[in-house]
């Protein structure tokens, strides 16, 4: 009698032998699927939050040269001669293609006021948010970018002069990227 259940073989220890069930590999692939789609959501945050950090930095930048421009000549730059002696630089692939008109893109603007000799620059990150920069502070600004007047005026300065940075899908004024 022990003898034969030593030697018996059920359905069950046939079916151990064979390796994975079909339910086990799938139960494997979805575990996997969720690791993947965490880490693929994580990735894209600490994206976003790196290109909103290089826009913020930027605009710093940037505010912090008109700032010593205006100390230089008690006037804030207008003309390309001006603004290209400012020797801007950004960081070029952290912008998103937020404002288009027929077919070209359009980013950073710079809204001047000669009157209150006071100034913005709004831009917006890959992410979508947008950030402007007045008197050197920035700050998230209001969105979305549309038409260069529209943008300026969202964000505090309406009635004032308006260029874009970035226009047409290329930075002006000699601007480094």
């Amino acid at each position: 009698m022990w003898a034969n259940r030593i030697t018996k073989t059920g359905p069950r220890e046939r079916m151990s032998d064979r390796g994975f069930t079909i339910v086990e590999l799938l139960v494997v692939i979805v575990i996997i699927g969720i690791l993947a789609s965490i880490t693929i959501v994580a990735y894209n945050g600490i994206q976003n939050r790196a290109n909103d950090v290089a826009v913020q930095a930027n605009l710093k930048n940037i505010g912090s040269q008109i700032g010593l421009y205006m100390i230089d000549n008690t006037a804030l730059p207008a003309t390309n001669s001006e603004l290209t002696s400012l020797g801007m630089k950004v960081t070029g692939s952290s912008y998103g293609s937020h404002y288009v008109s027929s077919g070209q893109n359009y980013n950073m603007a710079y809204c001047r006021n000669t009157t209150t000799n006071s100034y913005a620059i709004v831009a917006a990150s890959k992410s979508g948010k947008v950030f402007v920069v007045t008197d050197g502070t920035v700050k998230e600004g209001v969105g979305p970018m549309q038409t260069i007047a529209t943008t300026c005026s969202n964000n505090g300065f309406s009635g004032a002069s308006t260029l874009w940075f970035f226009s047409a899908g290329a930075w002006q004024y000699s601007i480094q990227y």
